[in-house]
């Protein structure tokens, strides 16, 4: 019985540790960008990390500003917030411009933002609530997107942004 455990321990563990490794596919100007393929998913999941020099808060409300994506989101052609529940609760829209001749494709997202009182890191998750509004004519409507910051307090100012993407595209986009 204990070796059964222990063998069904190890399996998990390795299938854990699999599913965790992240290639790094570029390092330039301090951004490192890594991806990984996790089982069943159509494209890889992105990860990246980079440091800034900008308090929480500021980095916080561009994050909550979702009126603004389209300044900073490549590919972002439209975006608003469509309800807000609470100062760090919102219902956001996301119209992202795809080139030809593909379609264009919408997110609807539950965006949430928390900080951890004992570290002071401040988290964000994003997940694709695609029912929440009618599909928009000529728009693929993205099945899955399910995206996340973490904000963590550096040295001197500083703060290191781990940002990490999982989506499906819907539709038909080739890999």
């Amino acid at each position: 019985m204990a070796i059964s455990i222990l063998i069904t321990s190890l399996y998990s563990f390795a299938q854990q540790s699999k599913k965790e490794e992240w290639h790094l596919r570029k390092s330039e100007n301090g951004i490192n960008i890594y991806t990984r393929r996790l089982p069943g998913a159509s494209i890889d999941e992105l990860k990246t990390i980079y440091t800034v020099h900008a308090s929480l808060s500021s980095i916080a409300a561009v994050l909550l500003d979702a009126n603004s994506y389209p300044e900073w989101i490549y590919a972002c052609e439209e975006g608003k917030i469509l309800t807000q529940v609470t100062p760090t609760d919102q219902y956001q829209y996301q119209k992202m411009d795809v080139p030809a001749p593909f379609t264009d494709r919408d997110a609807v997202i539950h965006f949430t933002l928390w900080q951890d009182s004992v570290t002071q890191i401040v988290h964000t998750r994003s997940l694709a609530v695609p029912e929440y509004i009618p599909k928009k004519e000529g728009i693929v409507r993205l099945p899955v997107f399910d995206a996340s910051y973490q904000l963590i307090p550096q040295a001197n100012g500083n703060v290191q942004v781990i940002y990490m993407l999982r989506m499906d595209p819907g539709g038909y986009i080739p890999d």
